[in-house]
């Protein structure tokens, strides 16, 4: 989920509620190019049609990332695709 983001994802307005089907995913990034030197913390909101991002939280080690993750989320595992600064993703 990093990279440029396609612009009919990008969508503004009103956005369905959890109840509606909205999966939340949290992405730790090291080193993203842009908070290059940190950890970083961002919850996706994905819906039918859209994806946003959250504001992105900023760290000083992958463990202080992790205690920023809700309670009850599972980790996935990463994927050879992904960008090589995402470190974990959890839903």
């Amino acid at each position: 989920m990093t990279g440029p983001q396609d612009p009919t994802l990008m969508q503004d307005g009103p956005e369905p509620g959890p109840e509606a089907g909205v999966l939340k995913v949290w992405t730790i990034y090291e080193n993203p190019s842009d908070f290059p030197g940190w950890f970083v913390l961002r919850a996706w909101r994905i819906g039918r049609g859209w994806v946003k991002p959250e504001p992105a939280q900023v760290f000083l080690t992958v463990e202080s990332a992790r205690d920023h993750i809700p309670a009850g989320m599972v980790q996935a595992r990463r994927a050879e695709t992904d960008d090589p600064c995402i470190v974990e993703s959890w839903y």
